[in-house]
C-alpha cells in the first residue's frame, strides 16, 4: 500500500475538501502541470470537484492556469514567496 502524502489514502480527513486541495498541491510540486481529468483520477473525484479545486488554488495564487489548460504551482508555492512568508504575516 502507498501511504505517501501524495495518494489519496482511504481514511477520512476532517475536512476533505482542503485535504483533497493540498493533495493537488502536493501533486503539482511533484508531477508538474496537472490537467482537470488527471487531477480528477489522482482524487478520484469528478472532473467538475477537480475543476472546482483547482480554480479555488488558482483565484489564491496557489495554482496558474497553462496554454494547454493543464495547472501548475503558482506563484504563492514558489521558492522566492516562500521566503517572504512570516510567521507575523501566516498570523
Amino acid at each position: 500500500m502507498d501511504n505517501s502524502p501524495m495518494r489519496n489514502t482511504s481514511a477520512a480527513s476532517p475536512v476533505e475538501s482542503v485535504d483533497r486541495a493540498l493533495l493537488l498541491i502536493l501533486l503539482m510540486r511533484a508531477a508538474g502541470p496537472v490537467s482537470v481529468k488527471t487531477a480528477a483520477e489522482h482524487l478520484d473525484v469528478a472532473p467538475s470537484t477537480a475543476h472546482r479545486l483547482l480554480s479555488a488554488l488558482a483565484f489564491r495564487g496557489f495554482a496558474v492556469q497553462d496554454r494547454e489548460r493543464r495547472y501548475r504551482a503558482g506563484p504563492v508555492l514558489s521558492e522566492r514567496s516562500a521566503e517572504a512568508i512570516s510567521v507575523h504575516v501566516l498570523r
